[in-house]
C-alpha cells in the first residue's frame, strides 16, 4: 500500500463501539418510554399547574414581529450593503418553507451573520511578511497537498476550505514558526477541521502514514493542542462553500456551473493573495459569475446581488484573479496540480478539462484594469 492510501481498518473498527451501545437493555428501554410519557404530559395543557398556566399566558403575550415588519427589516439591511429595487429579486426560499430542514425562515438572518462574522476571522492581509522562513510559495505547496490529502480521505468539501483557514489564522498569529514545521501545522489544521466537520476524522496513525512518518502522533497532538488554544478553539469560521451553495440556489446553476465555482475557489486556496484580501463570500459570488460567464454568459441579475451582496462591478478585482490562475492551471508545466487533477475526474463533471477555460472571457478579462 502507498503512502497516499489511507488503512480504513482501524476507522471501522473504532466505529464499532457507538453500534455497540445503541443495544439498550430492557430496564433502559422501559425508561425511555417513561420519558416519552413525561414529553406528552407537558403539551397537555389540562395537567399544566396554575401558577405555570400564568408565566405561559405571560409568554405569549411578548411583542411577536409581523411578517411586514420582518420583511421590512431585512429589506433596509440588504440595501445597506447593496441598493437593488426588490421588485426584481426573486423569492428562493418560497418552496422551502414546508421543509423544516431547509430553515428557510431564518436563511436570510444566517447569511447576514455569516457575512458579519467574515471580519473577524479574516487575517491580516500581510502576515505572511512577518515570517522569517516561511514564504508565499511554501504555503502553495503545502496547500497543494493538503488538497490531494483531502481527497484521499473522502473528507467533506467545508473540511478543506476549514483546513486552509485555520492554516493561515494560525500562520498570522504565530510568526515564529519554521519552515521544517509547515508540514505539521498543515495536517494538524486538516486534522482539527476533520473533527468539527466530519463524522469520523482520519485516524492520527493514518495521518502519521500519509506524512511518510515525518510527524509522529506524539507531534500532532502536541499541536493540536497548541494551534487550537492559540486560536481560542474558534472553528467557525464561515467559508466559501456555505456562500456558494446559497448563490448556486439563487442563480438555479446546474451542476456543471457549481462544480466550476468549486474548481475556481479550490485554486485560489492555493494563492495566498486571494485568501488574505477577499472574504469568502466574495470569493463564492466572484466563483459562480465567471462559471456563469463562461457557460451560458447569463447577466448577474438584481437576485444575484440580493443574495450575495455583491454586484457584478465589485466582483472585478476577485474575478480578474481567478481568471489568471486559471491560465496558469493550463499551464501542464505547473507543479501544482492536485486540483486540476483532482476535478478533470467525472465525478466533478470533469471541468478542469471544459474548452471554455480558455474562452475570450478568461483570456481577455486580466487585461482590463
Amino acid at each position: 500500500m502507498s503512502r497516499s492510501q489511507v488503512n480504513t481498518a482501524t476507522v471501522f473498527q473504532e466505529n464499532q463501539g457507538p453500534v455497540a451501545h445503541l443495544k439498550a437493555k430492557d430496564g433502559e428501554a422501559k425508561r425511555s418510554d417513561r420519558i416519552r410519557n413525561v414529553l406528552h404530559t407537558v403539551t397537555n395543557n389540562s395537567r399544566i399547574p396554575q401558577r405555570s398556566k400564568k408565566v405561559l399566558a405571560k409568554l405569549t403575550k411578548q411583542p411577536v414581529l409581523e411578517e411586514t415588519q420582518r420583511t421590512t427589516i431585512e429589506t433596509e439591511s440588504v440595501k445597506s450593503e447593496v441598493d437593488i429595487d426588490s421588485k426584481d429579486v426573486v423569492d428562493i426560499d418560497a418552496e422551502d418553507h414546508d421543509n423544516p430542514f431547509s430553515c428557510a425562515e431564518y436563511a436570510e438572518e444566517i447569511y447576514r451573520y455569516l457575512r458579519k462574522r467574515e471580519d473577524i476571522y479574516q487575517v491580516p492581509n500581510n502576515y505572511i511578511q512577518s515570517h522569517k522562513e516561511i514564504n508565499v510559495r511554501m504555503r502553495a505547496i503545502l496547500v497543494d497537498w493538503l488538497v490531494s490529502v483531502h481527497d484521499k480521505f473522502k473528507l467533506t468539501q467545508e473540511t478543506l476550505f476549514l483546513a486552509i483557514s485555520i492554516l493561515d489564522r494560525y500562520l498570522a498569529v504565530n510568526h515564529k514558526e519554521k519552515k521544517s514545521n509547515l508540514q505539521l501545522i498543515g495536517v494538524t489544521a486538516m486534522f482539527l477541521a476533520s473533527k468539527v466537520e466530519d463524522i469520523y476524522a482520519p485516524d492520527i496513525s493514518d495521518l502519521v502514514y500519509i506524512t511518510d512518518d515525518s510527524c509522529s502522533s506524539t507531534m500532532i497532538k502536541s499541536y493540536e493542542r497548541k494551534m487550537s488554544a492559540q486560536l481560542e478553539f474558534n472553528f467557525g469560521d464561515p467559508l466559501c462553500i456555505h456562500f456558494l451553495r446559497r448563490n448556486s440556489k439563487a442563480l438555479k446553476a446546474t451542476a456543471q456551473q457549481h462544480a466550476l465555482a468549486k474548481f475556481f475557489m479550490e485554486l485560489m486556496l492555493l494563492d495566498y493573495e486571494c485568501c488574505v484580501s477577499f472574504p469568502p463570500s466574495q470569493r463564492a459570488a466572484a466563483a459562480l459569475c465567471v462559471a456563469m460567464r463562461i457557460t451560458d454568459n447569463s447577466s448577474w441579475d438584481a437576485t444575484l446581488v440580493h443574495y450575495s451582496s455583491y454586484t457584478e462591478a465589485s466582483l472585478k478585482p476577485c474575478i480578474i484573479k481567478i481568471a489568471n490562475l486559471v491560465l496558469e492551471s493550463l499551464n501542464k508545466q505547473s507543479q501544482m496540480g492536485s486540483v486540476r487533477q483532482k476535478y478533470s475526474r467525472a465525478k466533478f463533471c470533469s471541468v478542469a478539462t471544459l474548452p471554455c477555460l480558455n474562452s475570450t472571457f478568461i483570456t481577455e478579462i486580466p487585461k482590463e484594469k
